[in-house]
């Protein structure tokens, strides 16, 4: 898959998103973390964050729709496995 795209036809701040919370489980690898993550609900721009300067993401800020899940891949040569870098997952709807 190249690309996907999902049309929200409203204004973002109108949209009555609900509130979720996204599982995440990581594995941990020297230079590459891969995070797969899901949702019972929909998450719109969910992003992810992580306290290393330069660090690589597969993807990131997408829609996580209801059910399905997302595989992201983080990679910087500082990533190590037993330090388990702290990565931080969030979505627009806990913005407001």
């Amino acid at each position: 898959m190249i690309s996907t795209r999902d049309y929200f036809f409203y204004w973002l701040n109108k949209l009555n998103l609900p509130e979720t919370t996204i599982k995440q489980s990581v594995k941990y690898a020297d230079g590459k973390y891969t995070v797969t993550l899901s949702s019972k609900k929909l998450a719109k721009d969910v992003f992810l964050e992580v306290p290393v300067l330069g660090a690589k993401f597969s993807d990131n800020f997408f829609t996580l729709l209801p059910g399905k899940k997302k595989v992201i891949e983080i990679t910087a040569p500082e990533l190590k496995a037993k330090e388990r870098t702290a990565i931080t997952v969030k979505h627009l709807r806990e913005t407001y």
